[in-house]
């Protein structure tokens, strides 16, 4: 009997190949399935190969990395180094590849020496511990003197080795054979059934569950394959709706078995996040987590707003199920945190609906009533996927639990790279509508020697990475049988990457290529279509009613007049998008951002406090040194190298300030709300002072200045709402003259803005706020300034009319399940 070796790359299509019909010929042959890991332990438990000390991997490498910097880390930057370490290993082991210098472009130098360092610490702090991870056992096997290797090991083409495993596998075995995966299991050519028209997570997945309805395909047939992970948290909104198509609760499961509830020990924390969100309406996020109720069980009256920033940030519901309590704590010695940390873990203990009772209930009135309702039945639910109370404990704190079985009628959810895992008749590629293929990030970049290339300008570029996202669908596609894809006709940004229409017609003549005109009016109006025709999904689900949706709600919401910038002089689509639409529009911050702007605003808001003209200005240089460099002290080493230069630039900043006059009798960093014309605001104003016979409302800007004209009234929309807000609230500043925004590093003539607050101001702060009323009540604003346009913008007046009368059409039929998206 013939013993067949498989390594099977990247993905884990371990499923997949073992239960699929295989091409074997001998039957009487044993194929065996490994995973990079797995074949690491067979190869050590063949040859006898013993490593002492304890093997991590996972979350126990990201937990090492932290701890090898002393804490100094956030959770998700340990994460994006994990990710960069592994990259990083590829380029190193065995001086495979050339230096990292060679390889890398001048602008990322510093982040590459960042990572080097960082790396060092990770690989000092094992050696301590009598820690390994994979990759030290990649290294021992290379070291070894094979004089005796196995036999044979088969790979696929369709899963492209890196150069580190191509090195491993010459190393151990004395032959890799290249096998191709159409040609080893039987399966017929792809068939992609139809193309769903759809825009947006809620549309495609419902449209998808309609698909499944419609075409009476057994939810055990059927996965789900996510483009955009954050897919799944729709889905877990929809679930109400798929136990109608059985009329039973349905089975669900992702990847490795688990209910899709509990997908990762932090899900369930999310879905109570979800629920308590839709128990208590727009304003439910803000009481969950910006508000000292949420813990009033756990924070004490003498607690200061410091202790409570740090608490929220470090007790979020995600982070406690990374984190133990002495990593939390390790770098903050906050009075009372550490016994509330014990008594937040001591109360989860107690079970998650008594947690929730005790923690996110507003009072014991009927709503509560309800919300505790809700909660009972939910963990009933699970209940019924054999996950009792304890279970779902154990997976809070990070205790091994086994992951439920695959079960044969359960729904599977999995996304792109792990889609191979599976092997369903019915497969539902859901997110095509989303930035696909993906923004190519630098941690994704920089180490990947494999995909990512220099162009002719020596900048790295993200084509490789699409051709990578555009061969993973075209292998599964080869392989996934019955096939439905949801995909728009129209994209909502500009984007070079290819646009996976073109993708789709590769693989099958008849799928339809999409395209539409250059010109963004034809293209937004388009957009408006697809959404009438969309974003009220017809839902043929029996026994569903549409939830009447109130728009009186949106009066509700308390905006901050950033908010309400970011529509006068930023881009209103964005906004009507974020609040409105609730989408999601935000840039990935930089995990290597040494300082960054709204660091630099905090930093010299803290040092001029209490600052008044004639005060001692050394002192206060003093103390602002000295609080950037206890900022910067809660950073790893490593971002500290460059320290004096990131100093006297900041400290620049700080003179440009102390060299203007800021005035006396000053109020800074008080937090002011009110309602103007209806709508309902709150924000915390920078500092109000008396400069001269002047009363003066100061911003400070430590980002870029505006692309617009500083002398347009709308520009100060920021400053009007907040002295509109002081002058109604604080006796003492009934009056304020005028309002400065400061912008202390840009060059000199951009430096400072000023506007009055006199009767005109208030003019146009009533007009302002009456203009996006409008819009809230009516969702039709046929005149929209078009004259105050710039040039290049007035022909983007009409799209606004027509996603505000989108807006009240939406509302005129009632909405859909997830409110105006």
């Amino acid at each position: 009997m013939k013993e067949n070796i498989i390594f099977v790359n990247k993905l884990n299509a371990i499923e997949l190949l073992r239960t699929t019909t295989v091409n074997r010929g001998n039957q009487t042959d044993v194929y065996r399935f490994f995973s990079e890991d797995e074949l690491l332990d067979y190869v050590m438990a063949k040859r006898a190969i013993y490593v002492p000390g304890k093997l991590i991997n996972g979350d126990e490498v990201t937990g090492t990395i932290l701890l090898s910097m002393s804490q100094q880390l956030e959770y998700e930057d340990a994460q994006n180094l994990k990710n960069a370490f592994e990259q990083y290993e590829q380029c190193i082991i065995n001086d495979v590849v050339q230096s990292m210098k060679e390889t890398l472009s001048d602008d990322f130098i510093d982040k590459k020496n960042i990572l080097i360092q960082t790396y060092q610490s990770y690989q000092t702090y094992k050696r301590n511990n009598h820690l390994y991870d994979k990759f030290d056992v990649i290294r021992l096997l290379l070291s070894l003197s094979w004089a005796t290797k196995f036999d044979e090991i088969i790979v696929f083409n369709e899963f492209p080795l890196t150069q580190t495993q191509h090195l491993l596998l010459s190393c151990v075995f004395n032959k890799v054979k290249v096998e191709y995966i159409e040609n080893f299991i039987k399966t017929s050519p792809s068939n992609i059934v139809e193309v769903i028209q759809a825009y947006g997570a809620v549309n495609e997945i419902a449209a998808t569950f309609n698909k499944i309805h419609d075409a009476h395909l057994p939810l055990g047939q059927c996965q789900i394959v996510l483009i955009n992970n954050d897919y799944i948290y729709h889905i877990i909104n929809k679930l109400n709706n798929l136990s109608l198509l059985t009329n039973k609760t349905p089975e669900v499961t992702f990847r490795q078995g688990y209910p899709l509830l509990l997908t990762k020990p932090g899900q369930m924390l999310l879905t109570i996040k979800k629920l308590a969100l839709g128990l208590y309406g727009v304003d439910g996020y803000e009481y969950l987590f910006e508000s000292a109720e949420f813990n009033r069980n756990l924070i004490k009256q003498d607690h200061n707003d410091k202790w409570w920033s740090y608490f929220k940030k470090y007790v979020g519901w995600l982070r406690l199920s990374f984190e133990e309590i002495s990593e939390i704590t390790a770098n903050y010695q906050e009075v009372g945190m550490k016994e509330a940390l014990e008594n937040f873990y001591i109360d989860i203990k107690q079970g998650i609906p008594n947690f929730i009772k005790k923690y996110c209930l507003v009072s014991n009135n009927g709503l509560d009533s309800s919300a505790i309702n809700t909660i009972e039945n939910t963990f009933a639910l699970l209940e019924k996927y054999h996950l009792s109370n304890a279970k779902i404990i154990d997976l809070l704190l990070k205790k091994k639990v086994n992951p439920t079985l695959s079960a044969p009628n359960a729904l599977h959810i999995t996304s792109l790279e792990n889609a191979f895992e599976s092997n369903r008749p019915y497969t539902f590629i859901v997110g095509l509508s989303s930035d696909y293929p993906g923004q190519a990030t630098e941690s994704s970049l920089i180490f990947d020697n494999e995909f990512a290339k220099i162009d002719a300008s020596n900048y790295f570029t993200s084509e490789n990475i699409v051709r990578r996202k555009e061969q993973l669908l075209k292998d599964f596609l080869r392989v996934s049988g019955n096939t439905y894809l949801t995909f728009p006709s129209y994209r909502l940004v500009d984007q070079k990457d290819v646009n996976p229409s073109t993708i789709i017609s590769e693989i099958n003549s008849q799928i339809k290529q999409f395209s539409f005109d250059d010109d963004k009016l034809s293209r937004l109006y388009k957009l408006i279509n697809d959404y009438r025709q969309n974003c009220v999904i017809e839902n043929r689900l029996p026994l569903v009613d549409k939830p009447s949706y109130d728009p009186s709600k949106l009066m509700n919401i308390k905006f901050s007049p950033s908010q309400i910038a970011t529509y006068f002089f930023g881009n209103k689509l964005v906004f009507v998008l974020n609040v409105l639409f609730g989408l999601n529009i935000n840039d990935e911050s930089d995990p290597f951002d040494i300082i960054s702007a709204q660091d630099k605003g905090n930093l010299l808001h803290a040092a001029l406090e209490n600052y008044q003209d004639g005060d001692d200005k050394d002192r206060v240089r003093k103390k602002t040194i000295a609080l950037f460099r206890n900022f910067m002290k809660q950073k790893p080493s490593v971002l500290r190298q460059n320290v004096a230069s990131i100093e006297a630039d900041f400290i620049r900043g700080l003179d440009v300030l102390l060299g203007m006059s800021l005035g006396i009798e000053a109020e800074c960093e008080k937090y002011y709300e009110g309602t103007i014309n209806g709508l309902r605001f709150g924000g915390v104003a920078d500092r109000i002072a008396k400069v001269g016979n002047k009363n003066v409302l100061i911003d400070y800007k430590t980002g870029g200045h505006s692309k617009h004209d500083v002398n347009e009234p709308e520009t100060f929309i920021q400053g009007l709402i907040y002295a509109q807000l002081i002058t109604s609230n604080n006796p003492k500043w009934k009056q304020i003259d005028e309002i400065w925004f400061i912008y202390p590093y840009e060059a000199e003539n951009k430096r400072i803005a000023k506007m009055a607050f006199d009767e005109q101001a208030k003019i146009v702060l009533n007009k302002c706020v009456d203009e996006i009323k409008q819009l809230l009540l009516v969702g039709d604003l046929r005149a929209l300034r078009s004259n105050e346009l710039e040039e290049d913008e007035t022909r983007f007046t009409d799209q606004y009319y027509f996603l505000f009368s989108l807006y009240g059409w939406l509302i005129k039929q009632g909405g859909s399940d997830d409110g105006v998206e």
